[in-house]
């Protein structure tokens, strides 16, 4: 299946702003589609974005923006976060073995 494991962004272009990615997942979230980040898609419940923040850092990894969303019922959110440089799949793999965590990608635009 050619789908399998995608996401689906949708996004707009404005002279002043230039291109923003307007929604991912279905989440109305926006940032600038340049740079390296990591997306997550997880349960909206009080420190999961500590978590995901502090593991970062323990690989020190900087983060230079957070883009947040929840969906309706606010049981679920993202977070798209640019960094300076590459997240380690260590990162990415210790944010996966999080049980409010669903999702987690390392992403390069």
């Amino acid at each position: 299946d050619a789908t399998r494991g995608a996401i689906t962004i949708e996004g707009t272009y404005t002279p002043h702003y230039g291109l923003r990615v307007t929604n991912v997942a279905g989440f109305d979230v926006e940032f600038r589609p340049k740079g390296r980040f990591l997306f997550t898609q997880h349960d909206d419940v009080p420190g999961v974005l500590a978590k995901i923040t502090a593991l970062l850092a323990d690989a020190e990894v900087n983060v230079a923006n957070v883009s947040l969303a929840r969906n309706k019922d606010a049981s679920r959110a993202v977070a798209v976060i640019r960094v300076d440089g590459s997240i380690p799949s260590a990162a990415r793999d210790g944010l996966r073995e999080l049980t409010a965590i669903h999702e987690a990608h390392r992403i390069r635009l």
